[in-house]
């Protein structure tokens, strides 16, 4: 195949289909979790843990929270979101959820980033 007779073209097609798991894990993420989640505290009379939404940023902070341990890369007092709330309202099935959606971003990244360093994109 053409397309792979490059390095750079590899990688593309890497970074790509790493993306797939991303995405996957974004949404389910976001309507089985969260979603639930939400609607439980609003049951509740509670607002929602965090009140920041930048384009779909929520699900980032949601899913730390919940998938990971607490520790420096999830703190407690998190000054945009509530995670002691939110790991009070989370199924054993949403922090494996949360987990896998932070293991496929961290790759996605991970990869993208040593594109950046590796191949010249400019």
């Amino acid at each position: 195949m053409i397309f792979l007779e490059s390095a750079k073209n590899l990688f593309l097609l890497i970074l790509g289909c790493s993306f797939i798991p991303l995405a996957v894990a974004w949404v389910t993420f976001a309507r089985v979790s969260m979603a639930r989640i939400e609607k439980a505290m609003k049951r509740d009379g509670l607002d929602r843990p965090c009140p920041w939404d930048g384009v779909g940023g929520r699900v980032v902070w949601y899913a730390c929270a919940i998938g990971l341990p607490i520790g420096p890369w999830n703190p407690v007092n998190d000054p945009l979101v509530d995670v002691p709330l939110l790991r009070q309202y989370a199924r054993p099935l949403d922090r494996k959820l949360g987990l896998a959606f932070v293991v496929a971003a961290g790759t996605f990244l991970a990869i993208g980033i040593f594109g950046i360093f590796v191949f010249d994109f400019s």
